[in-house]
C-alpha cells in the first residue's frame, strides 16, 4: 500500500510543507497508525533539523466527506491498524493533534446544527446574528455538490462546498433542521422494518450430509479474458505504451527524447482524474489529458 503524507495547509504558516511518499511493507498493515506518525516525524526531523516536530503534539488526518461534519478533517486514531484505516494511494495530512474545535469541545461548548455551520459555540455568546448558515440541505448529484438554497454555486469538492457563504443569518441552533430530523426518522424506521423481516425468516433446513448430498459435476474452468491485441498499423509504425502518450510513431524515427509521458498510471477516484507522479488533478478528461508529461525518453511499443 502506497500513501502520501504532508503537513496540512493550515499548518504551513508555522511549518514547512514536506510530502513523504511511503510504500508500507505488508507487515505494517497490522501495525498501529502511531508507527506511521513516528516515521513521518523522524523523516521531517532529517529534512528540517531546526524545525523538528514533537510527536505528541501531532496527529494524522484524512478528509471527512460527510456534509454534516463540523470540520472537513477527521483525525485518525493512533491505535487504529494501518490496513483498516487507509486505502491505496490515499492522501494523509499531518496537523496539530489538538485543534481549535477540539479545544472548544473540551470547554463543553455546544455544536450548531444549522446547515453549513456545525461550529462550536457558547450559549452566552449566541446572539441573533451569531450564525451564518444555509437554509436548504446539501444536494449531491453526478459528483457535483451544492446547497439547495444557493443552486448557482455548484462545486465538486467538499472543502469548496463549505466555503460557499451562507445565505441566512440567525442564532446558532441546537435543533437539527426539520429535513434532517425527517430523514433520520425514515432511516430508523427502515432499519426497524429490516430487523423485523430478519427475525420473521424461518430457520433454513439443515445442510445435507456428504452421503445424502447430490453428486455434482465440477464446474468447468472459467476462461481468462483475452489479452488486448496490439493495434494493426502500417509497416514501420508502432503505438507507444507510455501513460499520457499512446501515440502512433515511426520506429525508424524513434529517438531517446521522442516521448514525453507520465511515469505512473492515472488514478480515477470519485469523479477526479489524477496523475500521481505529478500530483496534478483534473475533473474534465480533455483537460486531464492536456497535463504535460513529467518524463522524457524513447517511445516503447505496445506488445501482446
Amino acid at each position: 500500500m502506497k500513501l502520501f503524507l504532508d503537513i496540512r495547509e493550515d499548518e504551513a504558516a508555522q511549518h514547512a510543507r514536506y510530502q513523504l511518499a511511503i510504500t508500507l511493507p505488508a507487515k505494517w498493515l497490522q501495525l498501529p497508525v502511531d508507527k506511521l506518525l513516528d516515521t513521518y516525524v523522524a523523516q521531517y526531523a532529517k529534512k528540517f533539523p531546526d524545525d523538528a516536530l514533537v510527536k505528541a503534539d501531532w496527529a494524522i488526518y484524512v478528509k471527512d466527506p460527510s456534509p454534516f461534519a463540523r470540520t472537513p478533517w477527521k483525525k485518525v486514531s493512533t491505535d487504529s491498524l494501518m490496513g483498516d484505516a487507509f486505502s491505496e494511494r490515499q492522501e494523509l495530512w499531518v496537523a496539530k493533534a489538538v485543534q481549535p474545535a477540539d479545544a472548544a469541545a473540551a470547554r463543553n461548548a455546544r455544536t450548531c446544527k444549522n446547515y453549513g455551520c456545525q461550529k462550536h459555540f457558547e450559549l452566552a455568546d449566541n446572539g441573533p446574528d451569531a450564525c451564518t448558515y444555509h437554509e436548504g440541505a446539501p444536494v449531491f448529484h453526478d459528483t457535483r455538490k451544492w446547497w439547495s438554497c444557493c443552486e448557482e454555486a455548484k462545486v465538486y469538492d467538499f472543502d469548496a462546498l463549505y466555503a460557499v457563504p451562507g445565505c441566512k443569518r440567525g442564532p446558532h441552533s441546537l435543533t437539527p433542521p426539520a429535513a434532517e430530523v425527517k430523514a433520520n426518522a425514515a432511516v430508523k424506521e427502515a432499519a426497524a422494518r429490516a430487523a423485523e423481516r430478519v427475525q420473521s425468516v424461518p430457520p433454513s433446513a439443515p445442510a445435507p450430509t456428504p452421503s445424502s448430498a447430490p453428486s455434482t459435476q465440477p464446474e468447468p474452468p472459467v476462461a481468462a479474458p483475452p489479452k488486448p491485441k496490439p493495434p494493426v498499423l502500417p509497416a514501420g509504425m508502432a503505438r507507444c505504451k507510455h501513460a499520457g502518450c499512446q501515440q502512433d510513431y515511426s520506429i525508424e524515427a524513434n529517438a531517446p527524447t521522442a516521448c514525453t509521458h507520465h511515469a505512473m498510471a492515472p488514478v480515477f477516484h470519485d469523479g477526479t482524474k489524477k496523475w500521481p507522479c505529478c500530483k496534478k488533478t483534473a475533473w474534465d478528461f480533455d483537460e486531464f489529458m492536456r497535463i504535460p508529461g513529467c518524463e522524457t525518453g524513447p517511445h516503447e511499443p505496445m506488445v501482446a
